[in-house]
């Protein structure tokens, strides 16, 4: 590429402006600069002098990764932190009163996060992120609530809520025993499972392979409650 600029007789100095055209590659240290003084009208081989500058660095565009690398409440991290799973749940213990504290670790350094913590409990503390581009933006939202006195109790009819194998491994076969939800939640408070809708039959085959080991709790939607213990594989 050139780019050719008439001085004025008698000029010091004089700036020029020089830019990469966008089709071509841009990466760093790869252009070298040759600057050469023609008579008017000369060619390259008619030049009067020549200045060369090393590696010049050509500037990137701006990021556009919004994403986080993780998560952290109350000073503990998200284990099983994902940066693609935008939205996260919490089952808090009753006692609990005050919001829990959310930082974010951002994956672009240049990136910027606002963070806005919920009002109250239950609530939903939200995670702006905007990339460096100042265009591109994600949202990460952890929903909390706090569970009942005696959620965390067993209830009468426990034994009528069946998991197996319990410690378990890769997967679980759940039955409540009546027509009801259920969720996991690990020892933080995060529920990690759902079951979304009433369930009469036994399901069979949940992967839990993805897992964290740990504690865990299966709570129904009747406040019937059971200690699930995963196990590291050997």
């Amino acid at each position: 590429m050139e780019k050719r600029v008439t001085v004025p007789s008698g000029s010091g100095t004089i700036d020029i402006d020089f830019t990469v055209d966008p089709v071509i590659p841009v990466a760093s240290d790869a252009y070298t600069l040759f600057v050469g003084l023609l008579p008017e009208g000369g060619s390259w081989a008619d030049r009067l002098d020549e200045y060369t500058q090393e590696n010049i660095d050509a500037l990137a565009a701006p990021s556009d990764d919004a994403t986080l690398s993780g998560i952290l409440v109350n000073d503990t991290l998200i284990s099983d932190f994902d940066a693609g799973i935008t939205e996260y749940h919490f089952l808090l213990p009753s006692s609990t009163v005050n919001v829990p504290l959310v930082n974010a670790v951002r994956t672009d350094e240049n990136a910027t996060v606002v963070i806005i913590p919920a009002d109250s409990l239950p609530g939903t503390t939200t995670i702006f992120v905007t990339a460096e581009d100042g265009q591109t933006t994600l949202n990460y939202t952890l929903n909390f609530t706090v569970a009942v006195a005696n959620e965390i109790t067993k209830l009468r009819g426990i034994e009528q809520l069946l998991v197996y194998p319990n410690p378990f491994t890769d997967r679980l076969w759940i039955n409540t025993g009546t027509n009801e939800s259920f969720i996991i939640c690990n020892i933080t408070g995060r529920i990690i499972y759902n079951s979304s809708s009433a369930h009469s039959q036994e399901i069979n085959n949940l992967g839990t392979r993805t897992w964290q080991p740990g504690i865990y709790f299966l709570k129904t939607t009747s406040g019937r409650v059971i200690k699930l213990v995963k196990q590291g594989r050997r």
